[in-house]
């Protein structure tokens, strides 16, 4: 190992630094470089191991018990650069572009042979993001980026289930992000994403599963809450609609007896007019006779009268 460059490209910098400058504290011509490439979906480690040296889609290879990594290509047809790195054009699209590759220089001697391992990722097309200060140093690295990358992992191996994530003909564009997530968690190796775990800074890790498993509880409350809120409210509904049905047939009884007694009263009044109206006509008659009578005398009299004046 004298005179060698030792790359880590763990999740985490800190443990791993630790480790290495240990490991190698009696040799300084052994650089020690720590990065976290960012770059999606890696192949299973265990794949490598049982197979040997093997290839993926992603470009990474495991040789001589090495893992090879080396920029990645959707292509038709390849190219090649005079350096040897592949070329990339309209067809030939590289997927690290534009992703993040964070790198602290823990303890470099030969700068060149850092810088043209560095090169690699430049020519990809890569953001390279060094560390050494600010959010790329190996405790505050571990401490935001090492803990989204766990979450990330975490929630990927979640979903890593045919009953949660059921292929669809139509998906979304959210629904197919979470294929991804899931792939990526599943594709990656159980030992690192342990390592996330257990060595996380201040048990971040553990503090966040533990949040996790808090946040679905008052999840499951919460909804359980809403359909309580909702069951009461229909019932209420119910009840409110029973007791207006209810008073509406009491008020249709009601009236429906005043009209029955004001029929009655109209029979009454019929029936009273009906027995007064003979006694009415022969009271009309007796006046009308004794009117003819008088007048029958009057005329009488006013005969009499002529006579006496005759």
């Amino acid at each position: 190992m004298s005179g060698k460059l030792v790359v880590d490209i763990g999740p985490l910098n800190d443990h791993p630094k630790t480790i290495l400058l240990n490991a190698f504290a009696n040799d300084p011509t052994i650089d020690v470089l720590l990065t976290n490439p960012l770059l999606g979906m890696l192949p299973k480690e265990e794949d490598n191991e049982t197979n040997g040296s093997s290839s993926n889609g992603n470009g990474n290879s495991k040789n001589g018990g090495v893992t090879l990594m080396a920029p990645s290509y959707s292509r038709s047809g390849s190219g090649s650069d005079g350096d040897g790195t592949s070329s990339s054009s309209s067809t030939n699209a590289n997927i690290w572009e534009g992703r993040q590759m964070i790198y602290e220089r823990s303890r470099v001697a030969n700068i060149q042979r850092c810088d043209k391992y560095l090169k690699i990722f430049e020519n990809a097309r890569c953001e390279i993001i060094e560390g050494g200060g600010g959010i790329a140093d190996s405790d505050t690295h571990d401490i935001t980026i090492g803990d989204a990358e766990f979450v990330t992992h975490m929630i990927g191996r979640l979903l890593d289930d045919r009953e949660l994530l059921t292929p669809t003909p139509i998906m979304s564009k959210e629904y197919k992000e979470l294929n991804k997530i899931s792939k990526m968690a599943s594709n990656g190796s159980f030992d690192r994403f342990y390592g996330m775990y257990k060595y996380s800074k201040n048990n971040s890790a553990q503090k966040r599963i533990k949040k996790l498993r808090d946040n679905l509880a008052a999840l499951e409350c919460e909804l359980a809450a809403r359909g309580a809120y909702l069951s009461a409210k229909q019932e209420m509904m119910n009840g409110d609609r029973q007791k207006l049905l209810a008073e509406t047939r009491m008020l249709l009884q009601e009236l429906a007896k005043s009209s029955n007694s004001n029929s009655n009263d109209d029979t009454v009044v019929t029936s009273v007019a009906a027995v007064s109206a003979p006694v009415v006509a022969a009271d009309a008659k007796k006046k009308t006779t004794a009117t003819a009578t008088e007048e029958k005398f009057d005329e009488k009299d006013d005969e009499r009268e002529d006579i006496l004046i005759v």
